[in-house]
């Protein structure tokens, strides 16, 4: 986040938009971003997620994106089986990883690998349509619109 806010301010000029393709542009209108660049996000919630067929978890999250260069940092607090739980999927340079722990320490679940790399990036760009549609226009140098 830091680093992201040392960047040089650019606003979006309605010319920019012309390489996009309609809908696009038609979305990105709508979204208002005209006029703004979104440079990071950050979001804070709670909800419930569960396993195959496991039970319901209650958790906290913060997350935290970046746009110039594609990163996303979701850390999860939940309680799984009783115990406090602590995880991060991390996505950056094109690499996705996470890592959940039992009670912050012991590794309960780790994945990487191509299919995850894949999936985190989708999942990044899904993240820029639904919570910061502005910075799309950035995101077209990296194959995201057109």
């Amino acid at each position: 986040m830091e680093r992201t806010r040392a960047l040089p301010e650019h606003r979006i000029a309605e010319e920019e938009l012309a390489p996009l393709p309609q809908p696009v542009q038609r979305f990105l209108r709508a979204a208002g971003v005209v006029g703004n660049k979104p440079r990071n996000l950050r979001i804070v919630f709670d909800g419930s997620l569960r396993g195959f067929d496991g039970p319901w978890m209650s958790f906290t999250t913060v997350q935290t994106n970046s746009f110039d260069e594609p990163a996303r940092f979701f850390w999860i607090d939940a309680t799984m089986k009783g115990l406090p739980t602590k995880g991060l999927h991390a996505y950056e340079n094109g690499t996705a990883t996470m890592l959940i722990k039992a009670m912050g320490l012991v590794p309960v679940m780790e994945a990487h690998g191509a299919e995850m790399d894949t999936a985190e990036t989708v999942t990044w760009f899904n993240d820029l349509c639904l919570f910061a549609p502005g910075a799309l226009r950035s995101a077209h140098h990296l194959g995201g619109c057109g």
